[in-house]
């Protein structure tokens, strides 16, 4: 997935939506 595609989904997201997936995304970072 390219940047510009993240952006546009990111966009359309709700902000608790993101934030969950940002969460999600450093403590799977932080585990491996």
């Amino acid at each position: 997935m390219s940047k510009a595609q993240l952006k546009k989904c990111f966009k359309s997201m709700p902000k608790e939506e993101l934030i969950e997936v940002i969460l999600g995304l450093y403590d799977a970072r932080k585990e491996a």
